[in-house]
């Protein structure tokens, strides 16, 4: 199970999403097999999508001889929404999802009409147990709860604690520090983890949201622009997103501030994408000093080592974001290699800042 969370205001969309994919059947039983799956798109610029549940199948005949057709409904999906010739997207979404026996398929949608935006959620079931919905005057949205067999208001008290906690409000700079941060820390939970629900708790949760974040925005200043955080992203090599890190790796699990880092670098990438418009990007710059104080808070890296890493960002993207104020000297760093990520590492060992910084 993914986590997809949709948020619209009058103003603006969001789609947000992790990238893992489990690929272990629709049972997924045992050890689950993970790899990168692009999850949130957009089709063209007046509709965009992030998909849960299982898309893919496998199709044999009896002329086949055993072998099988590994059979993607997303690719074919995605085809049909990228066609001009498809006007009503929504409508053709409905089609193509009816009557689909052999995946479990969903998708949470925004669609930019002429004076607003509309977000819901279209299934090949009649109904999807683990959808929510939190609307109020200020923004309205439709996520997933991953975990709803053992907590179905796991997503939705992370989301209410980090509005509360952070006084946050329906800006896109605030609504764009929200979805990532959920969904960040649900990553950075590791491959497994804990849940505690009426006085209960449950260990060794598998863990179905990782990888990285991929964030799709729409605007009503923007039109022609596709505001998608990873373009200028997945083709940097010093990223986790590239083949040269392993973002299910032990070593990331046992060290979250390279997520964090990672997802930050991921931000600053996009304060001069050209395929981003003026509001997306100012809004990102405005979000950048609220996500390193952010990463203070969560006490995962030495004050010391994140104030080298705001001189860095301060001189690389002319931005005058302040230092963390230090109240004792801490100690140096460990000093660890890219092997600690490579040879799948899981030893606690603390990450040297110089490392961090290739990210950004």
């Amino acid at each position: 199970m993914t986590l997809i969370i949709g948020c619209i205001t009058n103003d603006f969309g969001i789609i947000a999403g992790d990238t893992q994919l489990t690929t272990n059947g629709l049972e997924r039983e045992g050890k689950t097999r993970k790899s990168v799956e692009l999850k949130v798109s957009i089709y063209p610029t007046d509709f965009m999508m992030g998909i849960l549940g299982k898309w893919g199948y496998f199709y044999t005949t009896a002329k086949a001889k055993g072998l099988a057709n590994y059979i993607n409904d997303y690719d074919l999906l995605r085809r049909g929404l990228s066609n001009r010739e498809t006007t009503n997207k929504i409508e053709y979404l409905n089609t193509f999802l009816k009557g689909r026996e052999v995946i479990e398929a969903s998708t949470i949608y925004i669609k930019r009409n002429t004076e607003d935006f509309e977000l819901d959620s279209v299934s090949n079931t009649e109904k999807v147990e683990n959808l929510k919905t939190i609307e109020t005057d200020d923004y309205k949205m439709v996520f997933n709860e991953p975990f709803h067999k053992t907590d179905d208001t796991y997503v939705n008290e992370k989301i209410t604690k980090l509005i509360q906690d952070n006084d946050l409000n329906n800006t896109l700079s605030d609504m764009l520090f929200l979805l990532n941060n959920v969904i960040l820390e649900v990553i950075s939970n590791g491959s497994s983890f804990s849940i505690s629900k009426n006085d209960t708790s449950y260990t060794g949760i598998d863990n179905t949201v990782g990888g990285y974040i991929t964030i799709q925005i729409m605007t009503k200043s923007g039109i022609h622009s596709f505001n998608y955080l990873g373009s200028s992203y997945n083709v940097d090599k010093n990223c986790l997103m590239d083949r040269t890190t392993n973002p299910f790796s032990n070593y990331l699990d046992n060290n979250k501030i390279i997520r964090y880092i990672d997802n930050l670098g991921m931000l600053l990438k996009n304060i001069n994408n050209p395929h981003n418009d003026d509001e997306v990007r100012a809004s990102i710059v405005a979000l950048i000093p609220k996500q390193v104080l952010y990463i203070d808070s969560l006490d995962i890296i030495e004050k010391p080592d994140l104030n080298k890493i705001i001189d860095y960002i301060n001189q690389n993207y002319e931005l005058d974001i302040a230092n963390i104020e230090i109240p004792e000297v801490a100690e140096d760093s460990t000093d660890i290699s890219l092997a600690n990520i490579l040879f799948d590492t899981d030893e606690a060992i603390e990450v040297d800042v110089n490392f961090l910084l290739r990210f950004l």
